[in-house]
This record gives C-alpha cells, sequence and structure tokens, in this order.
C-alpha cells in the first residue's frame, strides 16, 4: 500500500537518505529504485519522495552514459531539497588526471522532465523551465532533461542553434529512450557545444566493473577523499 502524504502530514519522515559524506554508485541507485518501485507497487508515483526517487533514476542512467563515454565510475548524492534549494541531485568522479589524482569533483545537476502532456517543442520547454532568466544555478551546473515520450524533435543541430541564443552558462544534456522494448538510451550534450553523444544499454552498462562497491564515504570535499567502499549497508531510498 502506498503512503500519503496528505494524510501523513507533517508526521511523515522521508526514506530517503540525504547524507553530505554518502554517494552511491548509480546501478546501485537504480536497483534500489526499482526494488522500491516493486515494494509499493501502483501507487508509487504518489509516494511523498517519488520525485526525488525519481530525479535520482534519471541522473542515474545519465551517469551510465557519462560513464560509458569517459571510461571511468561516477557516482550520485541525493539532496536535500528541504535545506538546499539546488541542486536537485550531485553527482561526482574520482579524478585521474596528472595533478589531480585521488580528488574527487562533484557537480550540480537540475533536472527537468519533458512528459506526454507537454506539446512544446524541447528547446522552448528548456528555455521556459530551467533556463529561464528567473533561474540562477552555480555557473558548473548541469542542466538534464529527460525526454518522456516518444516524440519527433528538430535535428539536434538546430537544438543547439537555437538555445545559443540563450548565453545560459550551464551545459544542458538531453536523455531519451532508443527503444520502447528495451532499456536503451541515448544521452548527448546539446549545449553550449553538440557533442559528448553516446547510446548505451543500461543492461549491459551496470554490469561494467570500476572497481567500487556499492556505496563511497567521503570526508571534506576540498580535499583528497578518505574513501570507503561498501555494499548493502547504505541505501538510498
Amino acid at each position: 500500500m502506498g503512503i500519503c502524504a496528505s494524510c501523513l502530514g507533517k508526521a511523515y519522515t522521508s526514506q530517503v537518505e540525504y547524507r553530505k559524506d554518502i554517494w552511491f554508485a548509480p546501478r546501485w541507485m537504480l536497483a534500489c529504485f526499482y526494488r522500491k518501485r516493486n515494494e509499493i507497487g501502483d501507487s508509487f508515483p504518489k509516494h511523498p519522495d517519488f520525485k526525488a526517487m525519481k530525479e535520482a533514476w534519471i541522473v542515474s542512467v545519465m551517469m551510465l552514459g557519462m560513464m560509458k563515454h569517459l571510461g571511468r565510475g561516477g557516482w550520485v548524492q541525493l539532496v536535500d531539497q528541504t535545506k538546499e534549494d539546488t541542486p536537485d541531485v550531485r553527482t561526482g568522479f574520482l579524478m585521474n588526471g596528472p595533478g589531480e589524482s585521488g580528488r574527487f569533483h562533484f557537480q550540480d545537476v537540475e533536472v527537468v522532465t519533458l512528459t506526454s502532456y507537454s506539446t512544446e517543442p524541447i528547446e522552448e520547454f528548456l528555455k521556459r523551465t530551467k533556463l529561464s532568466k528567473k533561474k540562477v544555478y552555480q555557473a558548473d551546473t548541469i542542466i538534464l532533461c529527460y525526454v518522456d515520450k516518444d516524440l519527433q524533435t528538430k535535428q539536434w543541430t538546430e537544438i543547439q542553434k537555437d538555445l545559443a541564443t540563450t548565453n545560459a552558462p550551464y551545459d544542458v544534456y538531453l536523455l531519451g529512450r532508443t527503444d520502447k522494448d528495451k532499456r536503451h538510451y541515448q544521452l548527448a550534450r546539446v549545449h553550449p557545444n553538440l557533442d559528448q553523444a553516446v547510446r548505451f544499454d543500461i543492461e549491459e552498462e551496470i554490469k561494467k566493473d570500476y572497481g567500487f562497491k556499492n556505496t563511497l564515504r567521503l570526508g571534506a570535499r576540498s580535499m583528497k577523499p578518505s574513501m570507503t567502499t561498501t555494499d548493502e549497508h547504505y541505501r538510498p531510498f
């Protein structure tokens, strides 16, 4: 049976794990999302934590695509929206370049979903929502648009040219499913440039071993992390 937020009122305690020292492997975040969905059943979309869990799922799928493109493992962290207005989710990578080996680079991600109820073109939808002049984020924030509908869009080059008129300082990515019967997705950056396009199969990507376990525990972000990886002791929800 689902949980009615309006019935619980102030008595409700979120089931989401908001801890700034804990980061989750994308495949573990996905596994926990599917488990929670199966536990709750048909009322899952009405669960008071559904928005946070669905955004974590979307960003985890994005991270699988980025990990395939970059060839290294990454992490996802939930953000308590009652304490922070932005971002929706954080992501992170352990860096391995010259002079930065062992450092942890994190990035804010703002998520917006284009659903079947929307009739706007993607670029107009983005300009009205996350790219609105009323919205202000950190300059290195990722704007991730999840296209949750079947639609014919403009060529991505046209979308990129249209978004260029916004002069937004953020990286904008599109994520969408490419096969209605399989978990095949495509991810690409469409602003400021059109690049980093990658097609991937969720089932294949979650099998890849990047040498990490399910969770990562970090110390101070400004320092080299004191890293401890664990398995099922921590769950995002």
